[in-house]
């Protein structure tokens, strides 16, 4: 499965249960990544757990599929300061 279809999924399966936990919108959705490899070789060199194994090409496929989705992203200093957030949130 792709990166971009796993992300998909994650993102569907991630809002409906934000929604049935806070009944509301906007979401702060927040990702972490463990690191991020340059190669899939070197991602998968055994010194990582698969599923922490993602490389510069997944993470880009990551930020394209969410800004595809209208995902904003965000500063981490915006998440609590005093300043608006964006109205265009997720």
């Amino acid at each position: 499965m792709s990166i971009r279809r796993q992300l998909n999924n994650t993102i569907d399966f991630l809002d409906k249960q934000l929604m049935l936990l806070t009944h509301e919108k906007p979401h702060l959705l927040v990702l972490f990544f463990h690191k991020i490899y340059k190669t899939k070789s070197e991602a998968f060199n055994g010194l990582s757990l698969p599923m922490e194994a993602t490389t510069a090409e997944d993470l880009a496929a990551a930020i394209e599929t969410l800004l595809e989705n209208n995902y904003t992203f965000i500063k981490p200093k915006q998440v609590f300061s005093q300043e608006k957030l964006p109205k265009n949130l997720h």
